[in-house]
């Protein structure tokens, strides 16, 4: 008799609801539009507790009568600000997920030893010379660059290839191509294969000149007034390992020979040339700044997250702190010590992650640079297998292995110990894949807003078999916060949990706490700071719609004590009613 007595409850209030339409001056429409919303969130919520679906046009009745409510507002702050979720990277950017295989592991161990690593002396030259030759052998397994047309690499001999325009790519080879040129004093001379090009720039700036990726020894200079040239621009033998990169100051209008070629006889084989601007990597209002750096001799010792390489410079380690899924602004320098010796910036960025994840590491640095994760102690204990090299002006992204729960730190250093006297600026992020497979849509820096649609989404998590939208979100200090998704403009039903892992461990969750319309509100959970998870989801199944979540602190001014004489702080309602107080949040 119960479903009997629901199912026409239902169709009478469909078919009233429907008579009555959106115009409430028609005859049949008798009751307070308060009154009959108080009646319509009543059947609703009476539907959902006996485990039936609530009749769509009751919600959409509830929205019609809203607007002649007075007083029905939204249950948020009124100025909220609305954040990035995607860390704000620039778009078009080139995203190159990346897995190295076990040789180019391997490789880039070996090329990260030979650049010096994080360690405070250099690597001696019969070291150095090792390194090399074992460089040298695991290049020449690498396999062709690609199938190339002998018409699109690097000439034998003047005039070389033009370089029609930048960004530009090419790959070629210089077995069988002659030794034709040798550097311009004080470079060092070669006596290996080369292949020359011309470029032209348009206007005057920076230009970084890349063989990264290339498999052999390789040695670059570029060279102007005439071709190969009567005048050295820049010259480099090993930026990173054993390939070769410069980044100079071209002027527009002005031709320039670009000559690719090998550190010494025999050294030849193929490569890959690239060729990029200067770009401009510009902090976003929301990301977390690098801690404050004044470089030059004595600044080795005192890094504020130099971590464990202050230890080799007499200093006090020291680590910057941040939470998953920020942006970082910071930037790299390189500079000669007072003892005389190459020092490059090592920044690094603690942090804790509380479930198994893959950690994607971004990065969009002005400069060739280096990322690493170690673990979050001294001495360093590297940790992803690999060393991830980028070119400058590029955003990357590279996925690691699954790591346990714990606290680690992101490593981001210039590519090699010299050549940027200037510091260039970067802008990085650790974001979390959790190992089981659940999906994190975007992430919530609080307070803050943002908002989506959960049609479309899809049924990503286990919590209720509706498509959902999860938000990594970051609380930033202790205390008692609201999650709220409390707007007029939805008209859907929805559900929301709070986890302190992804879709596990629910902390809240809430249904109708909105007020019966459907919309859901976490309000006044006691949290400690940290990373959090909030989904949105459908009540039923086949439930979805848009929503604004709006995350902010619930706290005010809690006056308690003597009444002459009161007491104020400014907490949380759990916490202002244990003090005895009363809480004001105007």
């Amino acid at each position: 008799m119960k479903r009997v007595l629901i199912a026409t409850v239902v169709l009478c209030c469909s078919i009233y609801a429907i008579a009555a339409g959106p115009n409430p001056s028609l005859s049949l429409q008798t009751k307070a539009p308060k009154t009959e919303i108080a009646e319509l969130e009543t059947l609703i919520a009476k539907a959902k507790a006996s485990g039936q679906t609530p009749d769509p046009a009751w919600t959409v009745r509830i929205q019609e009568l809203i607007p002649l409510v007075k007083g029905h507002a939204s249950k948020v702050p009124s100025d909220l600000t609305a954040f990035q979720v995607d860390g704000g990277f620039a778009p078009g950017a080139v995203i190159r997920p990346m897995e190295l295989t076990p040789l180019e592991a391997r490789i880039k161990e070996l090329e990260f030893e030979l650049s010096g690593g994080m360690s405070f002396q250099g690597v001696d030259p019969v070291t150095f010379a090792n390194l090399k030759e074992q460089l040298n052998d695991l290049y020449a397994q690498r396999p062709a660059n690609r199938e190339r047309n002998p018409l699109d690499q690097g000439n034998a001999t003047c005039p070389g290839t033009v370089i029609g325009g930048i960004p530009y790519t090419d790959s070629g080879t210089t077995v069988g191509m002659g030794n034709d040129y040798n550097p311009i004093t004080p470079c060092a001379s070669s006596a290996s294969n080369d292949v020359v090009y011309e470029f032209t720039p348009q206007v005057t700036q920076t230009y970084n000149i890349s063989l990264q990726g290339s498999s052999y020894d390789t040695y670059l200079y570029v060279n102007t007034i005439g071709c190969p040239g009567t005048t050295q621009v820049g010259c480099n033998d090993d930026w990173f390992g054993l390939q070769s990169f410069v980044s100079v100051v071209l002027n527009g209008g002005q031709t320039y020979s670009i000559i690719v070629d090998g550190f010494s006889s025999g050294r030849e084989g193929d490569y890959i040339l690239n060729i990029t601007d200067n770009c401009d990597v510009v902090c976003q209002p929301n990301d977390v700044l690098e801690c404050a750096e004044t470089p030059g001799p004595g600044f080795e010792a005192i890094d504020c997250n130099g971590s464990c390489q202050n230890n080799s410079y007499g200093g006090t380690e020291s680590w910057q702190d941040i939470a998953p899924y920020q942006t970082i602004c910071g930037r790299g320098f390189t500079y000669i010590t007072a003892l005389g010796s190459n020092f490059r910036d090592v920044d690094t960025y603690r942090f804790t992650i509380t479930e198994p994840c893959s950690l994607a590491l971004t990065i969009n640095a002005e400069f060739a640079s280096d990322m690493l994760i170690v673990g979050g102690s001294c001495p360093y204990n590297f940790l992803t297998g690999f060393y991830s090299w980028q070119y400058s002006c590029s955003t990357v992204t590279f996925i690691t292995q699954c790591f346990q729960p714990g606290t680690y730190a992101l490593i981001v250093l210039p590519g090699s110990q010299t050549g940027l006297a200037t510091p260039r600026d970067y802008r990085a992020r650790v974001d979390l894949i959790p190992c089981s497979g659940c999906s994190v849509d975007a992430f919530l820096q609080a307070p803050g807003s943002a908002g989506w649609n959960t049609c479309g989404a899809g049924n990503h998590n286990n919590l209720r078999p509706s498509e959902d939208y999860t938000f990594a979100v970051n609380i930033p200090s202790d205390g008692e916060w609201t999650f709220s998704t409390c707007n007029d403009d939805s008209i859907w039903d929805s559900y929301i949990y709070l986890t302190d892992a992804c879709n596990f461990n629910i902390y809240m969750q809430d249904d109708d706490a909105c007020g019966g319309v459907g919309l859901s509100v976490i309000s006044c959970v006691n949290l400690v700071a940290g990373n959090y998870y909030l989904t949105v989801e459908g009540w039923s199944f086949d439930g979805c719609g848009p929503f604004v979540l709006n995350v902010f602190e619930c706290a005010g001014s809690c006056c308690y004590g003597d009444p002459g004489n009161p007491t104020c702080d400014y907490v949380g309602p759990n916490e202002c009613g244990g003090l005895g107080g009363t809480l004001d949040k105007s």
